[in-house]
């Protein structure tokens, strides 16, 4: 990322806004699914599944 092109305040948000489902996923990951990433890319592919669905209308 250039961060020159989006500026400080822009960049801290695109680096932060990823990064809140990330810890979730980790948290589910490694405290409720005893370390089975089964859960988060379930929930991942749902909502890409989703967001693609609902673009398409």
């Amino acid at each position: 990322m250039v961060w020159g092109q989006v500026g400080i305040v822009a960049g801290a948000v695109i680096v932060i806004y990823p990064m809140i489902p990330a810890v979730a996923f980790a948290y589910l990951n490694e405290k409720k699914a005893n370390g089975s990433i089964l859960p988060s890319w379930i929930i991942h592919g749902t909502i890409n599944t989703l967001t693609t669905l609902f673009s398409l209308f």
